[in-house]
């Protein structure tokens, strides 16, 4: 509850009112000359209001009742106990309408603040920082995610992350399990050991908002961290998007290998050429080149998909043109399919070689 005080000057027991013995006794004994009230109830609605935690046109017997008033406000208040300001309150209640109800105990999101400013070393200016950059940080499990999370970024040398930037901000909000997801992605489909995949994903520190590419030694070298925030899409950016991945395998008596482009609407996301550890005819190359797109385009969690392959042959068989009779390929075809089912909406397409 918002209070106010109200200052009133002691009684004066001046010579000009000599005709009084006795002095003119304190109506507020236990003030020491000062009045507190409580704010009324239709201030702490406009507030609220301000605040857009209250619509402005909601009607009078809708209105929140002063109970659930109280709890809204000391919510509010553990807020900007910890450095958000008003003009914060309306982005958080966007994300969590539920934080500002009466079913919300602010008591529930002090262990993620004791985290951030005990186990990261985070100010409190810094600890608003990341949370506004990803708000679902504030209902992480500090036990679960947060400190196994942490622990696994040390681990790789990962540095300055109580830094409030949407590449820290997402990271820590990471399971750790899906951390480790990349690592095996570059064991199992680039056919790294364990020890060379952790020093690839973390050989270059890229900057906050882009990727950047180390052209040297047989892979493109990018750190995990942006591999799991940058091509992440934000929240509501899934549902109009159409992302675009291009992919080409080939076989020579070298070896073979693929490349995979994944690309969204005017953006340049992620180009990776991979060299497999196995023996493989073009055709194999091929669906070898889709497979490690689409899961790729599974991680990032892509939702609509354009697939271009230079392939007439994979095309046709992906889209059921062509038959398939060779007993490797209809394995290959499988499994393509299999990944296809977990992307809401996938289209396949031929596109010649320039």
């Amino acid at each position: 509850m918002i209070l106010y005080s109200l200052h009133l000057p002691t009684p004066s027991t001046s010579s000009s009112h000599t005709h009084s013995l006795n002095p003119i006794p304190n109506r507020y004994p236990h003030t020491n000359g000062y009045i507190k009230f409580r704010t009324t109830y239709r201030e702490n609605l406009r507030y609220l209001t301000t605040l857009t935690l209250i619509h402005p046109k909601t009607q009078p017997n809708n209105l929140t009742l002063p109970d659930a008033v109280d709890h809204i406000l000391a919510t509010v208040s553990f807020l900007k106990s910890h450095s958000f300001s008003d003009v914060d309150i309306p982005r958080l209640a966007r994300h969590f309408p539920h934080l500002f109800s009466t079913s919300f105990d602010p008591s529930d999101i002090a262990p993620v603040f004791r985290f951030l400013s005990g186990d990261l070393l985070a100010t409190a200016e810094e600890s608003r920082g990341l949370i506004l950059r990803c708000p679902n940080l504030l209902f992480s499990d500090v036990n679960l995610c947060l400190r196994l999370t942490l622990q696994f970024l040390l681990e790789v040398s990962v540095r300055g992350l109580n830094k409030p930037t949407n590449r820290n901000a997402h990271l820590l909000n990471t399971r750790v399990g899906k951390l480790r997801v990349k690592v095996r992605f570059l064991e199992e489909d680039v056919g790294l050991s364990y020890e060379e995949a952790r020093l690839v994903a973390w050989s270059v520190e890229l900057s906050e908002y882009g990727l950047q590419y180390d052209k040297r030694g047989r892979f493109g070298a990018l750190t995990l961290a942006d591999f799991v925030v940058e091509l992440t899409p934000e929240e509501g950016e899934r549902v109009n998007t159409q992302w675009t991945l291009f992919v080409d395998g080939s076989s020579n008596d070298n070896g073979s290998g693929a490349r995979v482009t994944l690309q969204r609407p005017g953006e340049l996301v992620l180009e990776q050429s991979l060299r497999f550890q196995f023996k493989a005819n073009n055709n194999q190359a091929e669906y070898e080149a889709l497979i490690a797109g689409l899961k790729l385009a599974i991680e990032v969690q892509i939702d609509s998909l354009l697939v271009r392959t230079d392939s007439l042959l994979v095309a046709n068989q992906v889209n059921r043109e062509f038959q398939v009779k060779e007993p490797a390929l209809i394995k290959y075809l499988e499994r393509v399919r299999s990944l296809m089912s977990r992307i809401k909406e996938i289209v396949v397409e031929y596109v010649p070689r320039r």
